[in-house]
């Protein structure tokens, strides 16, 4: 699976757990008898309250508090073991499975050419920056110093998108290119005043992509993206080279698969059709470093479904249960 993330459950039904004494709490937080503890329901209480959750009837309430208490006692069990990241508590907790697969981004590995040039489907891009192939990067070469203090790595939140929230459109590819997009454009617009960098603000549009290059419409042309059923950040990028991007508050994110509305693509920013996509060569983690020694980079990733829980540190797949 790409990243846009996913979380896995698996349900496990706790009443008949055995405990040592009549006192003793289950992992589903009821007691040997099955009666359910006032602060573990207190707790799932103040979670519903947190996230905004709104359940149907009784029923409903009564299936999400047993999916969320199995969830929560397998995060508290993996947190427990001091891995380099720790899992955590969100508003995914009490879902299942097959609810969070809708969260799954398909991946299309077809790029699209750009001025003529085919570029390999191994290998991926944005805009005037570039990301590495989804395959693992190789970190055998031995890298100098030079790398070690890449100014473009330290945490500078005046050029970094905020976080985007692509609920339930598997729309990750569009993101990814838009946060690269407008994190360059910041770069390469900001102004010194006063001996300080100032930064104007840029927001573009997502739905756009997700909309003007969906294939499932022939009207779009050949993009090789599928709407909020997945695509590729590469052709994204490649789309806003050839046709600019408008702003995000003339064509806002809806979470769903519309037609391309072309009125509203006609005033995009005309920035946004300057950034020649690059790339970076597959597997070579030099050239990515590389290349972000200079410009801001976008990256697609593989992940664990128990990325899903991720609350803090640094990811490790040797350090993920699955």
């Amino acid at each position: 699976s790409i990243l846009a993330i996913v979380l896995v459950l698996t349900i496990v039904k706790c009443d008949d757990a055995k405990s040592q004494s009549s006192s003793a709490t289950a992992t589903d937080g009821s007691d040997s008898s099955g009666a359910v503890s006032a602060s573990s329901l207190s707790e799932f209480s103040s979670y519903a309250s947190k996230n905004g959750k709104n359940y149907k009837n009784l029923s409903d309430m009564n299936y999400r508090y047993r999916i969320y208490q199995n969830n929560a006692n397998n995060i508290k069990k993996f947190n427990k073991r001091n891995r380099k990241w720790q899992m955590g508590i969100n508003k995914f907790t009490d879902m299942t499975e097959e609810e969070l697969k809708s969260y799954l981004t398909k991946f299309s590995g077809k790029n699209v050419p750009i001025n003529g040039k085919s570029i390999p489907d191994d290998s991926f891009v944005t805009g005037d920056a570039l990301f590495p192939s989804a395959r693992r990067l190789e970190s055998s070469t031995p890298l100098d110093d030079s790398y070690k203090n890449l100014s473009v790595l330290r945490k500078n939140t005046s050029v970094i998108p905020p976080v985007r929230n692509q609920r339930s459109c598997g729309s990750c590819y569009a993101h990814a290119a838009i946060g690269m997009i407008e994190s360059t454009l910041l770069v390469k617009r900001s102004k010194e005043l006063n001996g300080a960098k100032v930064y104007t603000s840029v927001d573009l549009s997502e739905q756009q992509v997700v909309d003007c290059t969906n294939m499932s419409d022939a009207a779009n042309g050949t993009w090789y993206n599928y709407g909020c059923n997945g695509g590729n950040i590469w052709n994204s990028a490649v789309y806003a080279y050839y046709n600019g991007l408008t702003n995000e508050d003339k064509y806002p994110y809806i979470v769903k698969d519309q037609k391309c509305i072309t009125q509203a693509t006609t005033a995009v920013d005309a920035d946004t059709k300057k950034l020649y996509p690059r790339r970076v060569p597959a597997n070579s983690l030099k050239g990515f470093l590389d290349a972000l020694k200079k410009v801001p980079v976008a990256s697609a990733m593989y992940f664990s479904t128990n990325l899903m829980k991720y609350k803090s540190g640094i990811y490790d797949p040797k350090d993920d249960p699955e």
